[in-house]
């Protein structure tokens, strides 16, 4: 072999190098399941009990928006239809692991006029995975119309009631609640970083970026409120923020999350001549859900603002 053809093999060997290195840094990011169709026995759900666990120490859920960027941004434009009927599918997972989803999605249908059911074959709107290698995920809302029915929507990654609550907020619509534009805390950037960057997470900086450091954009959102106990709430520890304070993050779903889900997902009213008896706790957090959307719920707030004295 001479020089020249010694020089374009050794071009050769660097590209395919540099191309495969890339290939699997997608897929990695991406985490988007396997590609094949999954058999309809892998679907079968269960309905066990559930109990109330936590996410491990130093693990942190993702959202994801968009297959190529998995920035989480605005959730104007993801809310599915109210009274809409939503089929989710299981792609593997044991009789706890479906026992934590199906409980998660029973304690959001309590108050967001949703139905959720659990067919033995697709298509499916949400179709979750349990890869323990992956972490806890979700695309938002309905992004996940753009995914192909081959690959998985959302991971759970760790047992725990409130990681499957968290990763169905997200399926819902909802984002982090510590990147609310009206109240997102203080960060010690090089900290968060330092410590995201190393396992169990290794996030590059644009993920942790994405999902930690960089507040919605509110131009792109419906918020309320900053919710410390909101179950899309990480645990913070205090030495990520600039005042030393952290948040303990959400196990269940706050009030002001059952208020927001309720005015984004309206139920009916009532038949005329029943009616409905509420807290003035409620009333309060659920007239600032509907404030958050003012242009689409001016008529509802003034008739609740008169049937409150609010």
């Amino acid at each position: 072999m001479n020089k020249a053809d010694k020089q374009k093999a050794f071009f050769a060997l660097v590209i395919l190098v540099v191309l495969t290195v890339i290939s699997l840094a997608v897929f990695s990011y991406v985490k988007s399941g396997p590609k094949s169709a999954y058999p309809a026995s892998t679907f079968t759900p269960q309905f066990p009990a559930a109990t109330f666990d936590t996410v491990p120490a130093g693990h942190f859920c993702r959202s994801i928006y968009g297959r190529e960027t998995g920035r989480a941004v605005g959730a104007k434009g993801k809310f599915w239809t109210p009274g809409q009927t939503l089929k989710i599918g299981f792609i593997g997972g044991n009789t706890a692991q479906r026992g934590y989803a199906t409980a998660a999605f029973t304690e959001w249908a309590k108050y967001a006029n949703l139905t959720f059911t659990y067919p033995s074959a697709g298509p499916y709107d949400c179709r979750i995975s349990f890869n323990a290698g992956s972490g806890s995920w979700s695309y938002i809302g309905t992004d996940c119309k753009s995914i192909p029915q081959s690959a998985a929507t959302m991971n759970l990654g760790w047992l725990g009631f409130d990681v499957a609550a968290h990763e169905i907020g997200h399926f819902l619509g909802l984002l982090h609640e510590h990147q609310n534009p009206t109240g997102a805390p203080c960060w010690n950037r090089e900290q968060v970083i330092k410590d995201l960057s190393g396992p169990p997470n290794s996030w590059t900086v644009a993920m942790i970026e994405s999902n930690v450091l960089n507040p919605a954009p509110a131009a792109n959102v419906i918020a309320t409120a900053l919710d410390p106990v909101s179950i899309m709430m990480y645990s913070i520890p205090g030495t990520w923020t600039c005042d030393g304070k952290g948040f303990t993050g959400g196990k269940v779903l706050s009030a002001a999350d059952r208020a927001f889900i309720a005015a984004r997902y309206p139920k009916p009213a009532p038949p005329p001549g029943e009616a409905v008896v509420i807290s003035k706790a409620d009333a309060a957090l659920f007239l600032s859900a509907l404030r958050a959307n003012a242009a689409a719920a001016d008529t509802a707030v003034a008739r609740f603002q008169k049937l409150t004295g609010q």
